[in-house]
């Protein structure tokens, strides 16, 4: 699942003007791993600057085949490489085309790992073949 659109809002904060935007923190796109197991607590770390905060907002995604579209903001620049990486392999096991064509424009990814992962899923040509050019449904002893 992916949080997009976080904002954290401080406590008691002043700012210099009111224009300047420190009372409010948006981040980037995060990518939350629900556990399956009874009494698991969902989990997410993000780094913030030193303060209160009062209030935090944020919209949940849930990512699937039909609409791969919604991994777009996580495949920004600006979002860390892990992040990246992780909806580049998510869009990789969707496999259909509009998942494939997102990921066309990321072989030259700032991040080795996210090029590699790219360059491997686009490698194998069709959303129906493993990495290793074999069909899916081909049963292998």
């Amino acid at each position: 699942m992916a949080l997009a659109d976080v904002r954290l809002e401080r406590q008691d904060t002043t700012c210099a003007s009111e224009s300047s935007g420190c009372e409010e923190i948006s981040l980037a796109p995060v990518l939350v791993d629900l556990p399956l197991v009874p009494g698991a607590l969902p989990q997410f770390s993000v780094q913030l600057p030193v303060g209160a905060y009062e209030q935090i907002s944020f919209q949940l995604h849930k990512v699937t085949s039909q609409d791969p579209a919604d991994l777009q903001p996580l495949l920004d620049a600006g979002v860390p490489a892990y992040v990246r990486g992780e909806a580049v392999t998510i869009l990789g096991l969707i496999g259909t085309d509009e998942a494939l064509r997102l990921l066309r424009p990321l072989p030259d990814d700032p991040d080795p790992q996210v090029r590699e992962i790219v360059r491997d899923i686009l490698a194998a040509g069709q959303a129906d073949r493993c990495l290793d050019g074999t069909p899916v449904n081909v049963w292998r002893p």
